[in-house]
């Protein structure tokens, strides 16, 4: 179908942030074209207007023929309060209004989903404590101080625990994790109601492998 000075509006979803390195191309969509149909195609490819703001694309100035394709090629990211392993559209409504007064043309929104995290906690031993004085440590994994997941570092497993596949966010919101020692060789520690950032009751490793 044939465009004349049309105008495409690619506005990002909610749940996604435009981030640069936009390029269009053209493609004549017939076998063997002349070298003359492609100068033609790239001329006016490379008369559009592009336009970035409010996190949307507009491309103003299209003029495509018959067996013409344009493509839009840019990156985009899950913001990390969506990053929940869900299915999100990666925009909002996107069309291209012919210039000739015909009815606009919609496309197909694509889906992607991201944002999980490995976590790897090791126990480190400062020389005021020694290893061989405490047989095990008792873990829990809090999310938004909820817990997730409770679990034994000791000698059996090097100190150190993997946990896989943890979610960046949920439903919007980010998800803070904490990793909080409750317990030395089988007796509770009393903690603090209110743990900052600043409490340390012993020393750890953590390391984060981002999936996204």
């Amino acid at each position: 179908k044939k465009i004349p000075n049309g105008t495409l509006v690619d506005p990002m979803s909610v749940p996604v942030d435009y981030v640069g390195n936009l390029e269009i191309k053209g493609t004549i969509l017939k076998d063997n074209p002349t070298q003359e149909e492609q100068d033609d195609l790239d001329a006016r490819i490379a008369g559009i207007v592009q336009t970035v703001a409010n996190n949307t694309i507009t491309l103003s100035n299209i003029i495509l023929g018959k067996n013409e394709k344009l493509t839009a090629t840019y990156k985009a990211k899950i913001k990390e309060e969506y990053q929940d392993g869900n299915w999100y559209e990666t925009n909002k409504p996107t069309t291209i209004t012919p210039g000739n007064g015909e009815p606009k043309i919609d496309f197909e929104i694509p889906k992607v989903k991201t944002g999980f995290m490995d976590l790897t906690v090791e126990k480190l031993w400062s020389a005021a404590i020694p290893e061989e004085a405490t047989r095990s440590v008792g873990i829990e994994l809090r999310a938004n101080g909820v817990v997730k997941e409770k679990f034994i570092l000791s000698p059996e497993n090097h100190w150190t625990k993997e946990i896989k596949a943890l979610p960046k966010g949920q439903g919007g919101n980010r998800i803070h994790y904490q990793i909080v020692e409750v317990s030395i060789n089988g007796e509770e520690i009393e903690l603090p109601q209110v743990l900052t950032n600043e409490y340390s009751h012993k020393a750890f490793h953590v390391i984060l492998d981002d999936h996204a």
